[in-house]
């Protein structure tokens, strides 16, 4: 088992206890909290309030709160929520003690019957007094008090620092317990002003009747009892209701993260088979460059045994002097500036000494909590190949170029000499036409441009990369009518604009290298990397460029940097 496969087995295991023992504590504070209920439920419906806040307040460690429970108007049509029950403060003093449905958040958490949490509090934008002065809350709660879909109160908590994620997952079902047990209280309430009533009724008819009077007094204490025993029996089946609802509940948090976690292991797995599986060079290291993986494929490019350890290497290790030199001081400070640069550059063979040009793609991972840079990683392609095909064909160009001005100085010198310029004409065709077979047939899209940007020659290849039929369908036109109106990779700069500063920095050196995005004639989108080269026949100038489709590399790069975050988010 390697380190990724150790660290993943660690935090995995460690997860799960945490999550045990967490569900283990609310367990038992459900416990407890069903005690607390018990032991104060004969009792006022403020003494009862007050301690289920106290209680409350010390479980979550609030600075602050208020129970308001709901009571109905002398019609009974209208609904308010009075206080009851306060903790760290007094229901005479406080601002304001009753609220209709609506009103508010307290009356909008009654009236949606959802639980609302504030975090992050601003300073000083909700206080609490101490002796020694004011402190600032930092996080506010609302709780619905919810019993089969009926509200029958509202508590509010206030906290110095923000709840923790077990609070919340917590107070909901306390919130229903307390809920079942201020209905049962309000049950007991409403019987007992029956029961004032009947034996008002009775005391009324007590002078006309006395023997009826007995039999009332008798009928009521028997319908005491037996209401107390249905309440009883209710509360034990609620009890037994509700543990019911805990395990069912246990049960289908435990299947989900079960499923949760099959579903990371197949993400990290996909991501590893990619990554190792990859030809190119792909390696994840700190910010400061020292190396913490690098893929078999970037171990055999380098020279990197597959078993050796890699902790002793620096990226930089990895360039020649120069383009050591280059990374350090140039590529690392731009890249942490921002957070991600692309070039062509050279690796070296440790083993070998061979130098490798590549086209080097590097970008920061960030913290996902709290966004600063912390790792870098770096998705290189052996480029040699194609390197050497743009040599041989600029070398081809240069020749071409060597060749018309001999034929030019030919001419002048033997223009009295037909039988010598016939003979010149003939090599400079055959010349000629080995620049045309090379051309042609040229695997990579070769377009020639005249001074204006229009197409006055093109190869098959060219042909087939803008899904055209023919060569007629490409002559005349610019690379701006094939391309999107904006160029994703030069900043959303328009097509046009972006064109017009290539041409004129590859008249002013001679060569250049660009991404662009090209449009097929049917409309498809695709990435490319253009070679440019200018240069200047019989007095006038043009541009010869190289298309080379990168769509499928650069969607294996982004591919590779969502996956690489999406494992270090999991890390």
């Amino acid at each position: 088992m390697n380190t990724t496969e150790t660290l993943k087995s660690d935090v995995g295991i460690i997860q799960e206890h945490a999550l045990l023992q967490e569900k283990l504590w609310i367990d038992s504070t459900l416990t407890q909290f069903d005690d607390v209920l018990r032991e104060n439920y004969d009792k006022s419906l403020e003494c009862f309030s007050d301690a289920i806040i106290r209680h409350l307040a010390d479980i979550t460690q609030a600075a602050k709160g208020a129970l308001f429970a709901l009571k109905n108007d002398d019609t009974g049509a209208n609904n308010f929520l009075e206080a009851t029950g306060g903790f760290a403060c007094a229901i005479e003093t406080m601002p304001k003690r009753v609220f209709r449905m609506g009103e508010d958040m307290i009356g909008q958490v009654a009236k949606t019957k959802k639980l609302v949490y504030i975090d992050d509090l601003p300073l000083h934008n909700l206080t609490l007094n101490v002796a020694a002065g004011k402190l600032s809350a930092g996080s506010l709660i609302i709780l619905p008090l919810v019993f089969n879909d009926e509200i029958y109160g509202v508590i509010e908590l206030v906290f110095i620092q923000n709840l923790a994620s077990k609070y919340l997952e917590l107070l909901p079902r306390l919130g229903n317990n307390i809920a079942s047990m201020l209905q049962s209280i309000q049950n007991n309430v409403r019987t007992r002003k029956l029961l004032d009533e009947t034996q008002e009724q009775a005391e009324a008819l007590r002078a006309q009747e006395e023997e009826l009077r007995q039999n009332l007094e008798e009928l009521a204490t028997t319908q005491e009892a037996m209401q107390k025993k249905q309440e009883e029996i209710e509360q034990v089946n609620h009890t037994l209701a509700k543990k019911e609802k805990v395990l069912e509940k246990a049960l289908q948090e435990a299947k989900a993260k079960e499923a949760e976690l099959a579903n990371v292991n197949e993400q990290i797995s996909t991501l590893h088979t990619l990554v190792e599986t990859s030809q190119d060079f792909v390696a994840f290291a700190e910010l400061t460059g020292k190396t913490i993986f690098i893929n078999k494929g970037g171990r055999v490019l380098v020279g990197i045994g597959l078993q050796e350890e890699i902790d002793k290497w620096n990226l930089k290790d990895f360039y020649p002097a120069i383009d050591a030199k280059t990374f350090e001081e140039e590529m690392l400070p731009k890249l942490l500036e921002e957070g991600r640069v692309s070039s062509e550059t050279c690796l070296k063979n440790l083993n070998t000494g061979k130098v490798i040009e590549v086209s080097n793609t590097i970008f920061l991972i960030k913290d996902p909590v709290s966004g600063a840079p912390k790792y870098l990683a770096t998705i290189t392609k052996d480029i040699t190949s194609q390197k050497r095909q743009e040599r041989a064909l600029l070398k081809a160009n240069e020749e071409l170029k060597t060749q018309e001005e001999e034929l030019r100085q030919n001419l002048e010198e033997l223009s009295s000499t037909q039988d010598s310029l016939l003979k010149v004409r003939d090599e400079l065709a055959v010349e000629a036409e080995k620049s045309r077979i090379l051309f042609e047939t040229s695997r990579d899209a070769i377009v020639v441009m005249d001074e204006e940007g229009m197409f006055i020659d093109v190869n098959e290849a060219a042909v087939k990369i803008f899904g055209a039929i023919k060569k007629e369908q490409l002559l005349g036109k610019k690379p701006t009518n094939f391309s999107p109106e904006t160029q994703s990779s030069h900043g959303g700069k328009t097509s046009t604009e972006v064109a017009a500063q290539i041409k004129e920095a590859t008249m002013k050196t001679g060569t250049d290298t660009q991404e662009w995005n090209f449009k097929k004639l049917n409309g498809n989108i695709f990435e490319t990397e253009i070679k440019l080269v200018s240069f200047e026949l019989q007095g006038n100038p043009y541009m010869q460029f190289v298309v080379r489709d990168i769509t499928t590399h650069k969607q294996q790069i982004r591919d590779l940097e969502r996956q690489l975050s999406k494992y270090q988010t999991t890390v």
